[in-house]
């Protein structure tokens, strides 16, 4: 159920299932970097240990303890997963516009190598978020436990930041799904007559994203690569936690005939 009418070209689309897919994957990513995490902090204690009983600041600031490929390589696998389900999800939404019988436009070369480049990006991305992150919080605290300044050691019991991996697997979820629903739409789809912003997965909308929300641009025109979502100035950015922006565009198909659906470009 969503928290408005659905309008126009926001009726083909399956709400429920890419709404209840963000969540999940953002939530499944977060238990993956919690596992990783785990390792990493037990890699850095043994090396540590001996430097933050000898009080060797210098050393143990020099100490690196990245796990950047482990976290990329679970990351990329789960979102492969999810960017494959939307490519199925895109395909299933044009053939609820334009008929049972519609067939996709066969795949250039390029085509998968392109969908796994958005799948690989975005897993990169996360992951050095996540893994610098966790080296900076282990590191700051063993450099005071080393310093002297902290008599009980709390590197073991340090909290995991999971509430702000969540929203940074959202974020990167969110992103692997817009950028497939545009590559499948564009490439394998029949002609695209427009592109509808919508913010309609968020009930607390900031005031960027609902300005946009309903508002129809012309595929591939300045003002769809603007405001291409989620969006980058979404107020969600201003937050502890990054962007946790969900708006999605909606596209409109020509029919194989040419027509259906026409321009759509009356702006709300």
């Amino acid at each position: 159920e969503t928290h408005r009418a659905l309008s126009g070209v926001e009726s083909s689309v399956a709400w429920s299932r890419l709404y209840s897919g963000i969540q999940f994957q953002a939530e499944a990513l977060t238990a993956l970097a919690q596992g990783i995490a785990t390792k990493q902090r037990a890699q850095f204690l043994r090396e540590a240990g001996p430097l933050i009983a000898a009080g060797d600041v210098k050393a143990l600031a020099a100490l690196r303890f990245s796990a950047f490929g482990e976290y990329q390589a679970a990351f990329m696998s789960l979102l492969q997963s999810w960017s494959d389900a939307n490519r199925a999800e895109m395909l299933a939404e044009i053939r609820s516009q334009v008929g049972a019988g519609w067939k996709p436009r066969p795949e250039p070369e390029t085509f998968y190598a392109e969908l796994s480049e958005i799948v690989e990006t975005q897993a990169a991305s996360l992951a050095k978020i996540i893994d610098e992150d966790w080296q900076k919080r282990v590191r700051e605290v063993s450099l005071t436990e080393a310093s002297g300044l902290n008599q009980v050691s709390v590197v073991k019991e340090l909290p995991m930041p999971t509430q702000t991996w969540v929203k940074q697997g959202t974020q990167a979820t969110t992103q692997v799904a817009n950028l497939t629903r545009e590559e499948v739409a564009r490439v394998e789809g029949p002609p695209i007559n427009s592109a509808t912003y919508s913010a309609i997965m968020d009930r607390v909308t900031c005031r960027n994203c609902k300005a946009l929300d309903g508002k129809v641009f012309k595929f591939g025109s300045p003002e769809y690569i603007k405001n291409r979502p989620p969006l980058s100035n979404c107020l969600s950015t201003l937050g502890p936690y990054g962007n946790v922006c969900r708006c999605i565009y909606a596209y409109r198909f020509a029919s194989e005939t040419g027509e259906g659906g026409g321009s759509g470009f009356e702006q709300n």
